[in-house]
């Protein structure tokens, strides 16, 4: 099967590794929400889950969650790719 992609030489390589950076931000995302909100009752209050305000201190905790998914996300592929390396080398 063949994978439809821009026909200009190496563009390919590319698109792929562009879907990979979003598939890795959906993940970052998805994880980091699903570890806010199952810790979301210990949380303090203030730092907790607010439908009535827009921005809060719990949309800011809910980011840093996300953020620090996405950087273990980017260690993992990091210390992947030393690996990788140190074993083909």
């Amino acid at each position: 099967m063949q994978e439809t992609c821009v026909s200009i030489e190496g563009s390919g390589e590319m698109i792929r590794r562009e879907a990979w950076k979003w598939m890795e931000y959906l993940l970052a995302i998805l994880l980091g929400n699903g570890l806010y909100f199952a810790l979301n009752p210990h949380l303090p209050p203030p730092a907790r889950y607010n439908p009535r305000q827009l921005i809060s201190l719990g949309t800011v905790v809910d980011f840093w969650f996300c953020l620090f998914v996405y950087g273990l996300l980017e260690l993992g592929a990091y210390l992947h790719s030393r690996r990788k390396k140190t074993d083909g080398a």
